[in-house]
C-alpha cells in the first residue's frame, strides 16, 4: 500500500486551504455557465499488491505514475457545479507484478497484452467552500468508471470517487488549481486482477497486504476555464456629500463604486426631498430647511448596492417684520418703556442685536427700551445666524411731556417811572412766562402796558412797555404772532403809583394756526 505519501500531500493542501484566503471578497465564480478544466499529475495505486512492506521511500517513487485528465461541467452557481471528468494514468505497479508472489493470489499477466494505463471517467458535484474568494478550497464526491485493458481484453470497475482542491482565480474567467483525487474500485479484480479470497495462507497473507477494494490516487494541477465571465456584484465604497447647505445652494455629490463591476451599472440618488437624479456625480440644491438623508444606489442587475450620507441645509435669517409697542411716547414721568419684537425666519440659533437709535443696544428677540429724551429714533435690528443676516429698521417718536397749559394768571412785570425798559427783576418775572409758552404752543397771549397820569406821554409810554414784554418773549425764541400788545394809562393816586407801572401778560388760548385769536387782534387795533 502507498498511504503515507497520500496523507503528506493531503496535509499540505488543508494548509493551503488555511492560508490562502485574501481579504477582500470578490465574486470569481461563475454562474449557470460551462467550463472546461484540464489538469495534470502523479498517481499512486493503493490495492492488493503490496510489494514494499518496509515502506521504502524508493519504491516509493518507482511506483509512481503519470496522470492528465479533462473535464466539462456546468457552474449551477457559484458555489455549486456538476462535471464529468475523464482521467487516464499509468501505474506501473498495477502491471508488474512481485515475480515471487506465489499462486493464486495474483493472476497471470501477459506484459505484452497488458496496458499499465488505467482510465477512469468520473460523474461528480462539487462544492465551493469560499466562492467568494480568490483563493477557493473546494471538495468534489462522484462515481467513477475505470477502465484498464488486462490480457488482450478490458475489465471495467465501478465505485465512489472523491477529492479536494484549491482554486485560485487567476481573472473573471480562467483559474488555476491543485487537486487531490482518489477513485475507489469496489470489485477487486476488476483492475488488477487480483483476488485476496483464493489466498487462505496466513503467513503470505502478513506478507502482502490485500483488501476488498482497489484506490486510484491523483495529485495534479490543472487550468479551469469559464465560458461565462464571473459575475461581480457591485460595491459602493464610499459617498462624499456637503455637511451643510444654504437654501438654494448647489452641493456636489459623488460616489465611488469598484470598477470591476458587471456591467451595465446604473446609479441613482435619492436627495429625500423627493426628487433624484442620475450618474457618479450629481448636483443638488434644496428649496427648504432640514437635515435630509441622501441615499445612493447602484445597481447592475444582478447585485444593488446602497449608501446613505446626511445632508443639514440651513436657512439664513430673514426679518419680515419689526414692530415698537407703543411706536409713539413721551417723557412724562413715570417713563413707559417701549416694548419691541421682530418676526424672523431661518435657521436656529439666530443672534438678535439691536440699536435703540440713542446710543443704547440690546440683545433677544423681544428686548424692550425706555427713552428719556424727546425725538424721533430710528431702531435698527441685526439678525444673524450661521448661514448670513439681515438688518431692519423701525421709528420710535417721543414727545415730551405736555405741560399743564390751563393757565389763568401769569407774572406781571413793573418799570421804573417815565421808563419802559425791563429791569432785571422784571425779566425773571417774564422768564418764568416764557418757559410756560414754551412747554405750551397752543398758548397765547394779550400784553397790556400801563402808564400812570402823572407820567410824560403815558399813552405811548403804556404800548411801549407791553411792547417791550412781547420783545423779551421774542427774544427767548417765540413767535410774535401768539402775542398782542395794548397800553392804557391810569389815574394816576398817591397810594398806589408804583402799581400803575406796570404791563400784564393776560393768557388765552391761540387760534388753529397759533396765533393770537382775531378777535383779540381786532380789541388791539380798537385800543390803538
Amino acid at each position: 500500500m502507498t498511504r503515507r505519501p497520500s496523507i503528506l500531500l493531503f496535509g499540505c493542501l488543508l494548509s493551503l486551504f488555511l492560508v490562502a484566503s485574501p481579504a477582500t471578497a470578490q465574486n470569481y465564480r461563475a454562474e449557470e455557465s460551462l467550463y472546461l478544466k484540464g489538469r495534470v499529475g502523479l498517481n499512486t495505486y493503493g490495492g492488493d499488491r503490496d510489494d514494499n512492506p518496509d515502506n521504502e521511500l524508493s519504491e516509493y517513487v518507482d511506483n509512481i505514475g503519470f496522470s492528465l485528465g479533462a473535464e466539462i461541467g456546468y457552474h449551477l452557481n457559484k458555489r455549486f457545479s456538476v462535471g464529468l471528468m475523464h482521467l487516464s494514468g499509468t501505474y506501473p505497479k498495477v502491471s508488474d507484478p512481485r515475480p515471487d508472489a506465489p499462486p493464486p493470489l495474483f493472476q497471470t499477466i501477459n506484459e505484452e497484452t497488458t496496458s499499465d494505463w488505467r482510465h477512469h471517467l468520473n460523474l461528480l458535484g462539487r462544492l465551493n467552500i469560499l466562492p467568494d474568494k480568490r483563493a477557493n478550497p473546494y471538495v468534489h464526491l462522484g462515481l467513477t468508471l475505470g477502465l484498464g485493458k488486462i490480457n488482450d481484453s478490458y475489465e471495467t470497475g465501478f465505485g465512489p470517487m472523491g477529492g479536494i482542491g484549491l482554486d485560485v482565480a487567476v481573472n473573471d474567467r480562467v483559474g488555476l488549481f491543485l487537486e487531490i483525487s482518489s477513485m475507489f474500485i469496489l470489485d477487486d479484480e476488476a483492475l488488477d486482477l487480483a483476488d485476496p479470497t483464493q489466498y487462505d495462507d496466513s503467513e503470505t497473507t502478513a506478507d502482502n497486504d490485500v483488501s476488498d477494494f482497489d484506490a486510484f490516487n491523483f495529485y495534479g494541477l490543472g487550468l479551469r476555464y469559464n465560458f461565462k465571465r464571473a459575475f461581480t456584484p457591485v460595491d459602493v465604497l464610499s459617498t462624499e456629500c456637503p455637511a451643510t447647505l444654504i437654501v438654494d445652494e448647489s452641493g456636489t455629490f459623488t460616489a465611488t463604486v469598484n470598477e470591476d463591476a458587471t456591467p451595465p451599472v446604473s446609479y441613482s440618488w435619492d436627495f429625500g426631498d423627493g426628487t433624484q437624479a442620475s450618474g457618479l456625480i450629481a448636483t443638488h440644491a434644496f428649496d427648504q430647511a432640514g437635515s435630509y438623508t441622501v441615499t445612493f444606489t447602484a445597481d447592475n442587475g444582478g447585485s444593488t448596492d446602497s449608501e446613505t450620507c446626511s445632508v443639514r441645509v440651513i436657512a439664513p435669517a430673514r426679518i419680515t417684520t419689526v414692530t415698537a409697542d407703543p411706536a409713539a411716547t413721551d417723557t412724562c414721568e413715570p417713563l413707559s418703556p417701549v416694548q419691541f419684537s421682530a418676526n424672523v425666519r431661518g435657521t436656529a440659533p439666530i443672534d438678535y442685536s439691536w440699536d435703540f437709535g440713542d446710543g443704547n443696544t440690546g440683545m433677544g428677540a423681544n428686548p424692550s427700551h425706555t427713552y428719556s429724551q424727546p425725538g424721533t429714533y430710528t431702531v435698527t435690528l441685526t439678525a444673524r445666524n450661521e448661514a448670513g443676516g439681515d438688518e431692519r429698521e423701525t421709528t420710535v417718536t417721543v414727545e415730551p411731556c405736555p405741560a399743564d397749559c390751563d393757565i389763568e394768571d401769569m407774572n406781571s412785570v413793573f418799570f421804573d417811572r417815565n421808563s419802559s425798559v425791563l429791569t432785571d427783576q422784571g425779566r425773571a418775572a417774564l422768564q418764568e412766562n416764557l418757559e410756560i409758552f414754551q412747554d405750551c404752543p397752543t398758548l397765547c397771549a394779550m400784553i397790556e402796558g400801563f402808564a400812570s397820569t402823572g407820567e410824560r406821554n403815558p399813552q405811548r409810554l403804556a404800548e411801549d412797555r407791553a411792547r417791550a414784554v412781547q420783545q423779551f418773549y421774542v427774544d427767548g425764541g417765540l413767535s410774535a404772532d401768539r402775542f398782542a400788545t395794548s397800553g392804557s394809562v391810569l389815574q394816576q393816586t398817591k397810594k398806589d403809583a408804583s402799581q400803575l407801572r406796570r404791563a400784564d401778560t393776560l393768557p388765552t388760548d391761540c387760534a388753529a394756526d397759533g396765533t393770537m385769536p382775531e378777535d383779540m387782534d381786532q380789541m388791539e387795533e380798537g385800543d390803538m
